[in-house]
């Protein structure tokens, strides 16, 4: 009886051992590899300025990305990702709410300069002009990436506000 719970005790080191493997090494390293494969893919469409063209492309990348992000939930890259491609298939809400899931993980200035961008592509300037004050937060140098010259001043001077001169 004693070599018995000798032998389930170590199958049960084993188990969790292995499954500590599992869920803090290798879904951790394949999450990277769809990341590093989606991204580079996803930059070039971007630059290609056809995403119609390449939808059936953008779709895979899209179910990499939530195939990976079960494996993975906590790799804020792979929602990163997964959002850009939404944005080139013009599904702004969609997008938009994978930026405010993936807030909840992390708080990155790129993922509140990212979800402005899908606001205010939406209509939701007051929202968008939140979101870059938040980026700016995080890192002042996302102020000059604003595409929206009267935005960015907007964003500058709640960030940068004027000096009060002393009385002369």
């Amino acid at each position: 009886m004693k070599r018995a719970l000798e032998i389930a005790a170590a199958l049960a080191a084993i188990g969790a051992a292995a499954w500590g493997i599992a869920r803090f090494a290798v879904a951790p390293l394949a999450a990277s590899r769809v990341v590093q494969r989606v991204e580079t893919r996803t930059v070039d469409l971007y630059k290609s300025h056809n995403p119609v063209y390449y939808a059936p492309l953008i779709r895979d990348h899209i179910t990499l990305t939530r195939i990976a992000r079960r494996r993975d939930p906590a790799c804020v890259d792979l929602y990163m990702d997964e959002a850009a491609n939404l944005r080139l298939l013009g599904l702004w809400d969609d997008a938009a709410q994978l930026y405010q899931d993936v807030l909840r993980i992390d708080r990155r200035p790129e993922i509140y300069f990212n979800l402005a961008v899908v606001e205010l592509a939406l209509g939701h300037r007051r929202e968008a002009v939140r979101n870059y004050i938040r980026a700016a937060m995080y890192n002042p140098v996302t102020i000059g990436d604003i595409d929206d010259e009267a935005i960015r001043d907007e964003v500058r001077l709640t960030y940068y506000p004027p000096r009060k001169r002393s009385g002369t």
